[in-house]
């Protein structure tokens, strides 16, 4: 990770979103917390529209990723 990189979290409120919050901006990058009630459309825009170097995403939210649309 480059100082300034957009880092990008889907997670609930846990211990390990908080730990993320800590070590993103400690590292230099650039916290982008995610939406995760968005419609996936917006919240690939949103994404793309942030240039995310970096996506995090809790395992319990991974089949919701799963089913965002994808470009050809």
């Amino acid at each position: 990770m480059n100082r300034g990189d957009r880092v990008a979290t889907m997670a609930w409120n846990t211990l390990r979103h908080m730990e993320l919050y800590f070590a993103i901006s400690s590292a230099g990058g650039v916290l982008h917390t995610v939406n995760l009630r968005l419609h996936p459309v917006d919240t690939i825009f949103i994404m793309n529209h942030a240039e995310d170097a970096f996506f995090f995403v809790d395992d319990a939210l991974v089949p919701m990723v799963e089913a965002f649309p994808t470009s050809d």
